[in-house]
């Protein structure tokens, strides 16, 4: 049974901010126009949130993989516009305090996501089959997108210390009592396996096999760590800094951290909120207010 689910925490996000949204975009209802889905052109401005402004076509485009809703409702199109709005809100914030997410991130995460599923990464077809019958998901460009934006929203909350737990994989290698040309070495090493794990040379399961020096670890694939928190014995390991990396550094991000006996190449690959997302809904609130996060339009009537 899986404790943390990513899927899972896209969904509270939403949900958590859903009640804050309805109220907001209902004031600005009474002050919109109101006007039909159908009479709408593609150009038409939907909602502003920052520097971004979302049209009807960027809103047509979002809504294609969401394939099993048959009949449209006025609520549904707000709370997929809710949820484009959410996505560009944290895509403004990260830019403002340069915290980027690679497209290697991207890729370690869609080649976890599918092997969770047990879908072969590498098969076409297998993954055409998925997407045609999940949401929200057209194809793998309109998957790479979406997955940008949620590994985008992590890596925000986990820069402000929103995330108090991770699901973590592992790999170390001993320098207990090794001279110092020796650790040199070693670390030299640890930064080439967690490069080669970053640019897709060696998958993260691979390199504990090939490299990891702890029985237990490599027992696990790495993933000894299952659930990883700020008070978690691995702790007395690193100063406090060092260990903060960990927390700060997102999903599916390898960090090299060195410990007081080895070095540790530490990767997240799923994360819980601890607290029913309150944090989550305070810091989207407080970016609700630092940018601009504006409805246009209401939509009226319906016909799509």
């Amino acid at each position: 049974m899986h404790y943390f689910y990513m899927d899972i925490i896209m969904k509270k996000i939403l949900i958590t901010l859903c009640l804050s949204l309805f109220i907001i975009f209902s004031a600005a209802a009474e002050n919109k126009p109101g006007i039909s889905f159908d009479d709408m052109p593609d150009e038409t401005v939907l909602a502003s949130v920052g520097k971004y402004n979302i049209t009807m076509y960027d809103l047509k485009v979002y809504i294609v993989g969401y394939k099993t809703i048959h009949s449209w409702t006025l609520e549904a199109f707000d709370n997929i516009l809710s949820a484009l709005m959410l996505d560009l809100l944290y895509q403004c914030a990260c830019e403002d305090e340069n915290l980027t997410v690679s497209e290697e991130e991207v890729g370690l995460y869609a080649e976890h996501f599918f092997t969770e599923r047990s879908i072969d990464f590498h098969n076409p077809d297998e993954i055409l089959s998925y997407f045609n019958t999940h949401d929200p998901y057209y194809d793998i460009d309109d998957f790479l997108l979406k997955s940008q934006y949620f590994l985008t929203k992590i890596k925000y909350l986990s820069a402000h210390d929103a995330i108090e737990t991770f699901r973590t994989s592992m790999i170390f290698l001993s320098t207990k009592k090794m001279k110092k040309d020796e650790k040199a070495e070693v670390y030299k090493q640890a930064m080439k396996i967690t490069n080669d794990i970053l640019y897709g040379q060696i998958s993260f399961s691979d390199a504990v096999q090939k490299y990891s020096q702890d029985a237990e670890t490599k027992a696990t694939s790495g993933k000894l760590f299952a659930e990883l928190t700020k008070d978690h014995r691995l702790k007395k390991e690193f100063d406090k800094k060092t260990f903060g990396k960990r927390f700060q550094s997102g999903l599916f991000f390898p960090v090299l951290l060195e410990g007081k006996d080895g070095y540790y190449i530490i990767m997240n690959t799923d994360c819980r909120f601890d607290d029913e997302g309150k944090a989550i809904a305070a810091i989207s609130q407080q970016l609700m207010k630092k940018y601009k996060f504006e409805r246009k339009v209401v939509f009226q009537e319906i016909g799509y």
